[in-house]
């Protein structure tokens, strides 16, 4: 086996083992089939964050670096490790696996699309303009320097050049130079990685809410949206924001429900993640924390609710400020012009800017296919036959995100309906999946469904 392909596996199993210590050392109890890909992503983010760090110290970015502070955050969940033991209790059980006929056809459609996804990402080279001119670019010349901060950033021929990128994409750089440490010359393999730990983390959660079947079929349409399994593969920040973002509302919601602070300290986490990938997302949680906070206050208590809503907004803030305050201001030689693009809110152009997004981007089926409709059908058919949502709050944080994305486009001039906004969608469509399985018609007809199969078994 070629040592690039060792070491990927290698790498992996660390952050994997980061991922799943971290949710264990907070003391939050998941199924495995959630735990495992949950792991990765936030293995993934947290080994990243280490090797910042390291970079802030002064520690030159190598191999050896990638290894040590991937290492070092390994072990440092071992503080906790009695709330490891009871977390992680069975996680090394055997796997009770009883597959039927369509477990084994969505399995194999959807293993198949995985496939084509790793190979493509591993295959093609890295085509977009922001990641050849932003991520890509700064991260080959970090690999080779040791250093984030380097002459992308001050080449007097590269001035005006570059992308915005490469200001408000650490997440996805610093994955993109871990990757050519290894050895991988096109190194956007991790796009894919990141993309089938999303894919297997939704249909967990929705087998919790739906028949599997349901769960199933649903995962395939979520899978074969076009503009997102596009970007399954291809280098760009947008993906890995958005399973971030998606699942920390998604944990959040669990967390709210179960009225857990260790879930809500998960979903902290994994909403720092987000706002490690992409710089607007701060916005985007507070909005949605802020929008559940009377429901939090409610169930968790005054203390506790204000605690955990504040414990998510104050990890989100350190990850932003991390690279965007302090990198910014005492490491990187040239600043971006943030500041020359935020503009007055004003409610004509907050109009302007919903109505194209409806009309160019939210409505459009070429882009993602059934699911926007199929979710708008559910939820009025729900409403008018059951008389009531079943599931108010994961609607809230869709509308929330929607209205947030609007007034993303309307206070950030860069921030374009046709490009910005259109894959700001991405955050979305994972809600709008979850939402269809937890809806009461798609309950109805999953417990008819068990009724059915336990009378055949009968």
């Amino acid at each position: 086996m070629r040592g690039d392909v060792l070491m990927l596996a290698l790498v992996l199993l660390m952050q994997w083992s980061i991922g799943i210590t971290t949710v264990g050392a907070i003391g939050y109890r998941l199924e495995r089939s959630t735990l495992l890909p949950l792991g990765l992503l936030l293995g993934m983010f947290l080994h990243s964050m280490a090797m910042f760090v390291a970079q802030l110290f002064g520690i030159p970015l190598s191999e050896q670096t990638m290894m040590v502070s991937g290492g070092v955050t390994m072990l440092l969940p071992l503080v906790r490790i009695r709330a490891m033991r009871e977390s992680l209790a069975g996680l090394f059980d055997l796997p009770r696996i009883r597959p039927t006929l369509y477990d084994v056809v969505i399995a194999g459609f959807v293993g198949y699309v995985a496939y084509m996804v790793v190979w493509a990402s591993w295959y093609w080279p890295v085509t977009p303009f922001d990641a050849m001119a932003g991520i890509d670019l700064v991260a080959r010349y970090a690999a080779q320097e040791g250093m984030i901060a380097n002459q992308v950033f001050s080449d007097p021929s590269l001035q005006g050049m570059l992308s915005n990128q490469p200001f408000y994409a650490p997440f996805a750089m610093l994955m993109q130079v871990m990757m050519k440490l290894i050895g991988y010359p096109y190194t956007q393999i991790w796009v894919s990685i990141v993309a089938i730990c999303f894919w297997w983390c939704i249909w967990s959660m929705m087998r919790r809410l739906a028949h599997p079947l349901f769960a199933g079929v649903l995962l395939v349409l979520f899978v074969l949206t076009p503009e997102m399994l596009g970007y399954s593969y291809i280098l760009q920040t947008d993906f890995a924001n958005a399973a971030f973002f998606s699942i920390g509302c998604l944990v959040l919601l669990r967390a709210i429900d179960e009225v857990s602070l260790p879930g809500m300290t998960l979903a902290a986490v994994t909403f720092a993640g987000a706002c490690w990938s992409r710089t607007e997302t701060p916005l985007l949680v507070v909005l949605v924390v802020g929008m559940c906070l009377p429901r939090i206050l409610k169930d968790f208590g005054a203390v506790k609710g204000l605690a955990g809503s504040l414990g998510i907004v104050a990890a989100s803030s350190v990850a932003f400020a991390l690279w965007n305050i302090v990198f910014f201001n005492w490491y990187l030689p040239v600043r971006p012009s943030t500041a020359e693009q935020l503009r007055g809110f004003d409610i004509g152009r907050f109009g302007e800017v919903a109505i194209s997004s409806w009309t160019s981007v939210i409505s459009s089926a070429e882009l993602w296919g059934w699911v926007v409709w199929l979710f708008l059908g559910v939820i009025i058919v729900d409403a008018i036959v059951n008389r009531r949502m079943a599931n108010p709050v994961l609607i809230g944080m869709i509308i929330i995100t929607v209205l947030g994305l609007f007034l993303v486009g309307t206070i950030f001039s860069a921030a374009v309906v046709e490009q910005t906004l259109r894959r700001g969608m991405f955050k979305i469509i994972p809600l709008m999946i979850v939402a269809i399985a937890g809806s009461g018609l798609v309950s109805s007809a999953s417990s008819a469904l068990y009724s059915w199969e336990a009378g055949r078994r009968s």
